[in-house]
């Protein structure tokens, strides 16, 4: 197995140098991270350069779908066979991978967390999946900025047939603090805007669901 670390980041440097130093000391075996960074500060650039890490610098910012999905692809092509999908706003336990690659043995296809909503596997913040995923799910749906992707990719997976595990791992998660903290604080129009239009576009494409959120 070689795994591909995918980590979406945007003006968030102090969580993301935590999460990064959890995945040197906690991760074994072959893999490699991905940095996809949408905030364009050059203090997060300047440091990811002194970092064993692979770079994706987007000239704007592209949403959480698509910079999954470019992340995603870069890994594919470095024959990844598994793929992590982080935010900047999580930490990881020790042996969180082995966990991880003892499911994928037992022939799960997506390990996560319970996610602990109605109507989704699993939170955009942390799920692992193989190429199996890829070849019959497909990529994130990119029409979704942020919010609503992972509930898509939820549902697709649940429809896909798959097997998949949720596993007790202790993930921390700091409660969306990127998109949050970023967007519904600082620019509230934008974050109410495209939240309502994600919230639209799902709903559109699975009318038979019934969810708050």
């Amino acid at each position: 197995m070689k795994l591909g670390i995918v980590i979406l980041t945007y003006d968030l440097l102090v969580m993301l140098k935590v999460l990064l130093q959890n995945i040197f000391d906690y991760t074994t075996g072959d893999y490699q991270v991905y940095v996809v960074e949408n905030g364009q500060k050059e203090e997060t650039i300047e440091w990811l350069k002194t970092q064993n890490v692979k770079t994706i610098l987007n000239d704007v910012n592209r949403g959480t779908a698509a910079s999954w999905n470019a992340g995603m692809r870069e890994a594919v092509k470095d024959g990844c066979t598994h793929f992590a999908i982080l935010s900047d706003d999580t930490e990881l336990p020790p042996h969180w991978w082995d966990v991880c690659k003892n499911e994928f043995e037992q022939g799960s296809h997506l390990v996560s967390v319970d996610a602990g909503l109605s109507n989704i596997i699993f939170s955009g913040w942390f799920l692992v999946v193989d190429l199996e995923v890829l070849y019959k799910v497909g990529y994130w749906d990119e029409q979704f900025f942020f919010y609503f992707e992972d509930l898509d990719y939820s549902q697709r997976i649940e429809r896909s047939g798959l097997k998949y595990s949720m596993v007790p791992l202790k993930i921390i998660h700091h409660d969306s603090a990127t998109i949050v903290g970023n967007f519904k604080k600082n620019n509230p129009d934008f974050f109410t805007k495209v939240y309502r239009d994600s919230k639209r576009k799902f709903k559109t494409k699975y009318p038979e669901l019934r969810f708050r959120m």
